[in-house]
């Protein structure tokens, strides 16, 4: 793991830490209550069918169809190790759900501010915020791939804008549905970051091993095919 992953992990981890100790601490600040008015204060006009788009990406059926459908994809291209780590990204929500639950903070209600429930419907408590851990690694995890392997730079530099202004979108629209506070969202960015950090990682490593000739059985399954770009 380079310097910079490190302090980025760090950085990430020290986030998470204190996000939750204020979640555990406090439900909800009036600040909250306040800056979620405001942001539902302005129309969206033609543009209100991207509400429904953004939260339909990170809604738990269609995100489990989304990462099943991409793992079955790289793998039948026998990109498998790549796609044994696309399916990783299943841990970190599920993960998300006991963290919930432990933590207990509430989601907003209809009497603060104006709640929709579309898609999916509620799930579960509200920090950290599902969507937003999702959006960090499933689709941070993506972009990694397509840095490291795709050799069109401006492919690359189209996808990592679509990424971006996805991730940094899912935050204030969880605001304008009502369906976080800002704290759950920050949560969520936060530990989708360490989540994110460390399967890179743990990858990086495997892919190391793999090249040095270890895993036994398991490196012949997981073994490139000769169509493998080169890593960048």
């Amino acid at each position: 793991m380079s310097w910079a992953m490190r302090l980025t992990l760090l950085v990430a981890l020290a986030a998470a830490a204190v996000t939750s100790g204020v979640a555990l601490a406090v439900d909800r600040f009036q600040w909250e209550v306040e800056l979620s008015q405001w942001l539902q204060s302005f129309s969206l006009g033609p543009f209100d069918f991207l509400r429904g788009l953004l939260f339909w990406m990170g809604v738990r059926g269609v995100a489990g169809a989304t990462m099943l459908a991409v793992c079955a994809a790289l793998w039948l291209r026998r990109w498998r190790l790549e796609s044994a780590f696309v399916a990783m990204t299943l841990g970190p929500d599920l993960l998300n759900l006991v963290l919930k639950e432990l933590i207990g903070r509430p989601r907003p209600t209809d009497d603060l501010v104006d709640v929709t429930v579309g898609w999916g419907g509620i799930q579960g408590s509200g920090f950290p915020s599902g969507h937003a851990v999702h959006a960090v690694v499933f689709y941070g995890l993506l972009l990694y791939l397509a840095w490291r392997y795709v050799p069109s730079r401006p492919l690359v530099r189209a996808i990592a804008v679509a990424v971006v202004g996805y991730v940094l979108a899912t935050g204030p629209w969880l605001l304008y549905d009502g369906r976080h506070w800002l704290l759950d969202v920050l949560g969520g960015y936060a530990y989708g970051s360490v989540y994110l950090l460390s399967i890179m990682w743990a990858y990086e490593r495997a892919l190391a091993r793999l090249r040095a000739g270890e895993g036994g059985r398991l490196a012949r399954l997981l073994v490139r095919g000769p169509d493998k770009a080169t890593p960048a």
